[in-house]
């Protein structure tokens, strides 16, 4: 915005423009804010607000096994497809998106190509929150994605969501990183095909945040068993009933809900856990969301474990999903998986995360 104002030449315009110099000053100051860099702008909440990034244009970004040079990146964004009103405000480097105070929807996908080398590779994203220098790692919106390559099975695209609930100014970043230790493949995120989308949401509406804080056992059978939370990070208001270290969610209003889930496995043979390499045997895990008796349609996803085939300890997985479903009162929702084939997997804490708003 410009402001611009006539020439002054007689004494009545001079006596004119000096009454009002302090208006010129107050309105220069309430445009400032508008015409400063976008990273020094602060975001304002406004519900309904929309935000849509992508790395379009931008060039690919080599991601190497974990002990690499580059086993983790941050996201960037060199694209806006969306411009938000007032509630985001994506950094100057396009390396992360500040965020207005309240809760917000975040989807996210990020594609990972083999770039050279063979065999496997295996990628997981999560998302942090950054202020004041202050780094949260996000247990919630976590994803995972896989590469074998041969037969042109070289390409793998991981997405996620949660709903995050940020302070003001926080620095809402994603990142991808290698948690195989395959050094013979280097892997690239490609330009043009990663993208995150933030939606402003109602912070007075009625939200269930639930995580572990404990590793646990995962399912030992083809039986579906409960994921289970043993941390509250934000109670229902009423609308939705829980008790700590069970899996079942009681709703107590008839409604519409969106429904995050991210349950990560880790093979209890891994190295984390035996203090070596794991074996060579697969693994195969299937998620559901299970409302009283039945299998909510479209619910279901899965996750490939595969080990240290050629040394590559490709050992972690994990369960993502998100859901709109319709429940009536009393209705009792749970998040169960189960093992198809393979070793057994442990849940890993804060990594395993359930977020459930009423619509």
């Amino acid at each position: 915005s410009i402001l611009m104002f006539p020439l002054l030449h007689d004494s009545a315009r001079i006596s004119y423009a000096g009454r009002n110099l302090a208006l010129v000053l107050l309105v220069l100051g309430a445009l400032l804010p508008a015409v400063s860099p976008a990273h020094a702008q602060t975001p304002v909440a406004n519900i309904g607000d929309i935000a849509v990034y992508n790395n379009a244009g931008a060039s690919d970004v080599n991601i190497t096994h974990e002990g690499g040079a580059t086993p983790t990146v941050i996201n960037a964004y060199s694209n806006t497809v969306v411009a938000p009103l007032t509630s985001y405000v994506l950094e100057s480097a396009g390396d992360g998106v500040k965020l207005s105070a309240g809760k917000h929807l975040v989807l996210y996908n990020v594609r990972v190509d083999r770039s050279s080398g063979s065999n496997r590779s295996e990628m997981l994203t999560h998302l942090t929150l950054e202020n004041g220098g202050v780094t949260n790692a996000l247990a919630y919106g976590r994803a995972q994605g896989f590469v074998r390559y041969g037969s042109g099975a070289d390409e793998c695209v991981i997405s996620g969501g949660t709903i995050v609930d940020a302070s003001a100014n926080d620095i809402l970043r994603l990142h991808t990183s290698r948690t195989d230790v395959n050094s013979g493949q280097t892997s690239k995120i490609v330009s043009g095909q990663t993208a995150i989308q933030l939606l402003k949401l109602d912070d007075s509406l009625d939200y269930l945040r639930l995580r572990r804080a404990a590793n646990t056992a995962g399912a030992t059978s083809t039986t579906f068993a409960d994921v289970t939370y043993d941390t509250v990070d934000e109670a229902s208001s009423g609308a939705m009933s829980f008790t700590a270290t069970s899996g079942d969610i009681t709703f107590n209003n008839a409604g519409y809900y969106l429904v995050l889930a991210n349950t990560h496995l880790k093979r209890t043979d891994s190295r984390e856990f035996s203090g070596t390499a794991s074996s060579t045997t697969r693994g195969g895990y299937t998620q559901r969301l299970r409302l009283n008796t039945t299998t909510i349609p479209g619910s279901l996803t899965t996750s490939y474990i595969r080990g240290s085939q050629n040394a590559e300890e490709a050992d972690d997985g994990t369960l993502t999903i998100g859901a709109i479903i319709n429940v009536s009162a009393s209705d009792v929702l749970s998040v169960e998986h189960m093992k198809e084939y393979g070793v057994n997997n442990n849940i890993i804490s804060n990594k395993t995360a359930l977020a459930i708003v009423k619509l």
